[in-house]
Parts: structure tokens; sequence; C-alpha cells
């Protein structure tokens, strides 16, 4: 396994790669805090927007501003993005 790339070594022991695991991993979490399948308060992580008439699912999240640049890199503003991209039916699936 030494001479073979990474994204190979992941191919042939069949894993992902980290960056898709993590974000796996950070919709699992979003969905069971927006879900109460976890006891805490998603108003204080999330600012939800509950009445969308766009496509997906209803519950958008949205990004709250900020004048400081390391806090894009937070778990509640880096999981924005790919939370509001999944479809109705993939937050069922959870």
């Amino acid at each position: 396994m030494g001479g073979k790339t990474y994204s190979r070594r992941l191919t042939d022991i069949g894993l992902e790669s980290l960056e898709l695991r993590r974000l796996q991993q950070d919709l699992v979490l979003t969905y069971k805090i927006l879900f109460s399948k976890y006891i805490v308060n998603y108003e204080n992580m999330f600012n939800v927007w509950l009445h969308s008439r766009t496509r997906g699912h209803d519950w958008k999240l949205m990004t709250s501003h900020s004048h400081i640049d390391i806090r894009k890199h937070f778990y509640c503003v880096r999981v924005v993005a790919p939370w509001n991209s999944l479809r109705a039916s993939c937050t069922n699936q959870f």
C-alpha cells in the first residue's frame, strides 16, 4: 500500500474520504439536533426558516452574519449550505 495514492488506498479498503465522512456526520448531527433526537435547543445554534417556498425540504437554515472570518469554519456555519441543498426525501431517510 505504500506506493498507492491516498484515494486509491481508501478505495482498496472500502472507505470514503475524510471530508465525505465528516460531511455525513455533520448532516446526521444536524438532523438529530433539529428533530429533537438530542436534548439541545436548536435555536441557540441555527436560524431556521420554516416557511421556505423553494425547492427541497421545509427546514432551511440561514447563516448569521459575522465580522470574524474564523466563524465560517464553525459547525453551525459550515453545515448550512450542504443541509439546504438536501432533497426533501433525504431528510426523512436519516
